[in-house]
Parts: C-alpha cells; structure tokens; sequence
C-alpha cells in the first residue's frame, strides 16, 4: 500500500503542469540560490511513509516490540521536520544549527536501528526463513535515509 501510495504521488508530480507541489522560501524575493523551491509535499510524505517503514522493518521483519520502535520513529519524525524548516530558514546560523541538529539526530536513530539489528540477530532461531536477509532492511533504510 505504501509504495503505491508513493507512485501515485510521483505520477501526479510529474504529469503536473505546474509546481504545485513546491513553494519558495520565505524571504527570497530575488531569483538565486536563495529562491531554490522547497518540496513541502515530499517532507509530508516522509513523515507518513517513514514510519510505516520503521515498522515493516522493524516489527514485521524482526520481531521487534512496538515499544522499541518508537523512539528511533519519533526521531526521525523529528528530524524530517527540522529538515523542512531549515530550507525554509532565511538565517544561516540558524540554518546550519538545524541541519547539524537534524545530523545528529539521523545518527541517533540509526544506531536505534543498528541495535534491533543486534538484538534481532541475538534472538532470531537459526532455522527461521530469511534469517540473514531480515536485518538487510533495516540496514538498507538507514543507507537510504543517509542518501535523503
């Protein structure tokens, strides 16, 4: 479902005859750098399609409790939006405060996430299907989150 989701969404974006889906920075009144587009509907999707994929990642594929997936989901919940708001941030240090903080933040989560890994491949039977492909999801999302 979430995949289709994110097509469907991509689809009308580029099909669109217009950028809807983007807005300017507060402030930029002049053409530049500082007039790049922000892509706000992508930031949303992140913060509806991220967690979903904690969760398949975590919980469905390694049996993970709900109760420790919920910290490195909140996080980087938070990051994405610190991310938002540091494109929409006119002021430098402020800006660059932010992208810091959303750095730190991305690794906090990872290692979260490297720890189910851990924890997973403590617990897992060595007869269960899949068993050394399961934790290549979760790794595999903090390799992709680190490309965004």
């Amino acid at each position: 479902i979430m995949f289709s989701v994110l097509v469907l969404q991509h689809t009308i974006f580029a099909w669109s005859p217009t950028a809807w889906y983007a807005s300017a920075r507060l402030g930029a009144a002049s053409p530049g750098p500082t007039s790049r587009p922000v892509y706000t509907m992508t930031y949303i999707e992140w913060l509806c399609i991220v967690p979903l994929l904690l969760t398949v990642s975590g919980h469905c594929a390694m049996g993970r409790p709900l109760k420790e997936l919920a910290r490195p989901i909140v996080v980087t919940n938070f990051y994405i939006v610190l991310s938002w708001i540091a494109m929409l941030t006119e002021t430098s240090l402020v800006r660059w405060t932010l992208v810091v903080a959303t750095f730190a933040l991305y690794f906090h989560a990872s290692w979260d996430m490297y720890q189910w890994v851990v924890e997973y491949n403590k617990a897992a039977s060595p007869e269960l299907p899949s068993r050394r492909l399961r934790p290549c999801l979760s790794i595999g999302l903090v390799l992709l989150f680190a490309v965004y």
